[in-house]
């Protein structure tokens, strides 16, 4: 593994797992397991890495609970090894998760929530012991991070824009619904036409009346409308294909 942050743990004193070596495979191992969990949520990676950095932080914090959880699947004994606070082996386990999690990342969007979740925290919660491991650790994130952006967003050069094929054809203009319209003049103009109809007309005029009336004028209205349009379209084309046509060269 690329990544072995608990046996840096271990080695700058952080850790102490005793004599008994068995115990370090254990905690890769609950690490493993932790790693799969937090990958199923990514919100719970999120959670991970603020806590990760340390601070006061309780055993029944949901993160810890799952460290916790890992933990003892492994090794049902830890508690006789840590048998008043087992913060610092849960955040070991953590760390070792968080490691493996930024191994196994392709293309670095799990190393990016990690590295700009953690980062800002530093210099206020990790203590000086930890410090330098910290402090490497979320370098190596920031240039995976780093180099992948520049990749993704790097360009070819003199990349020809691709030509823009006009075609000949002109888009036909939009239309007016005449039955609609009818009906909606219906309604304005007396009680014949359907919800909402305007009850205020003359007594002695008919539905016949209604009738010619809604239709005759939804039929002026829609021919006024779709001659303004025929106007209009082409001009809109024309002023666009101007703008956006390349110069001849």
């Amino acid at each position: 593994m690329k990544t072995d942050m608990l046996q840096k743990f271990l080695d700058n004193g952080l850790l102490d797992l005793g004599e008994d070596r068995e115990r370090f495979g254990y905690i890769k191992s609950a690490a493993e397991d932790l790693a799969k969990k937090l990958l199923e949520n990514p919100f719970d990676l999120v959670a991970a890495s603020s806590v990760v950095m340390g601070g006061e932080i309780s055993e029944d914090e949901p993160i810890m609970k799952l460290c916790k959880e890992a933990v003892t699947t492994h090794w049902q004994t830890y508690g006789s090894r840590f048998p008043s606070k087992a913060i610092q082996l849960f955040r070991a386990t953590l760390l070792q998760a968080i490691g493996l999690i930024t191994d196994q990342d392709p293309d670095t969007s799990k190393t990016a929530i990690i590295y700009y979740t953690t980062c800002g925290l530093l210099p206020y919660v990790a203590t000086k012991r930890e410090d330098e491991i910290f402090r490497e650790f979320l370098t190596s994130l920031a240039q995976r991070v780093e180099d992948e952006a520049a990749r993704v967003w790097a360009l070819p050069r003199n990349i020809d824009a691709p030509k823009i094929q006009y075609g000949d054809g002109m888009p036909a203009g939009g239309t007016v619904d005449a039955k609609t319209l009818k009906e909606a003049l219906k309604n304005a103009a007396g009680p014949g036409g359907g919800n909402g109809a305007n009850p205020q007309w003359p007594s002695a005029n008919t539905n016949e009346w209604l009738e010619h009336y809604g239709g005759g004028s939804a039929n002026a209205i829609s021919a006024a409308i779709a001659a303004a349009i025929k106007d209009v379209v082409p001009k809109i084309v024309g002023r666009a294909g101007a703008i956006l046509r390349p110069p001849s060269r």
